[in-house]
């Protein structure tokens, strides 16, 4: 049963509310996903262009080897820092789940260690989700919409059971497309994603993409509160209980 806050009606000043109160462990985890970012391209500049650079000047076999070998070392190094850059982004849903979950603030000591508690659990239940979500934009994008629009309560029941993640996300399909209220979520969400996006192509039309920094801002802003205004939601419509 999630905290009596969780069941109150939504709204957008609610949800900016929450969102300011949690502003400082969203800015650790925003700051933290931009560092681990600007890592990829410093690691490809001092491990594979560098040794590429060598290998244009040299044509011999210990170079092309070199070159062999920086290549399999980036990757062997990039890959689990792009799982950890994605771990960290799922953290600005997890929030706002915790949140209403608890009724309390989350600190950015409660969130890292509710991460760190179970590391694999999230770590295996992001990359089956992710795994799910782009098998199912690969086939027919309609699939992946699917799979996208039961995240929110698949992230709570992730992060605040002790479901498997299987159930877990056998669960959530469940609420959300067979719960008395589940359309109406549906129909919300759909709402909000088309706001999102709509604000994206304002931002681009008042020529903001000049400045990447700029728009991740407003983006991130936006996202987070929409993450407060859903998850409100799916307490209130039911399909969270």
């Amino acid at each position: 049963m999630a905290a009596p806050i969780a069941y109150e009606q939504p709204t957008l000043r609610k949800a900016w509310g929450a969102f300011v109160a949690h502003l400082p462990t969203l800015l650790v985890i925003w700051i933290t996903t931009g560092v681990l970012s600007l890592l990829e391209p410093v690691l490809r500049e001092l491990i594979f262009d560098r040794m590429a650079m060598d290998t244009l000047d040299s044509a011999d076999n210990v170079s092309s080897s070199l070159l062999s070998f920086g290549f399999w070392l980036f990757e062997l190094v990039h890959l689990p820092l792009f799982v950890l850059t994605l771990l960290v982004v799922v953290l600005v849903a997890v929030v706002p789940a915790l949140y209403y979950e608890t009724g309390r603030v989350v600190s950015v000591w409660h969130l890292f260690g509710a991460l760190f508690k179970r590391p694999w659990r999230y770590l295996l239940a992001g990359i089956y989700f992710q795994t799910i979500f782009s098998l199912g934009l690969f086939l027919c994008i309609l699939p992946g919409v699917v799979v996208l629009l039961a995240g929110p309560v698949y992230v709570t029941k992730i992060f605040t059971t002790d479901m498997t993640i299987l159930a877990a996300l056998g669960s959530s399909f469940q609420a959300v497309y067979r719960a008395e209220r589940g359309r109406a979520f549906v129909a919300i969400e759909l709402l909000v994603i088309a706001i999102l996006l709509v604000l994206v192509v304002v931002l681009v039309g008042l020529g903001l993409e000049r400045s990447g920094l700029g728009i991740g801002i407003v983006a991130a802003i936006a996202f987070s509160v929409a993450s407060f205004y859903i998850q409100n939601t799916a307490h209130r419509q039911g399909v969270l209980r």
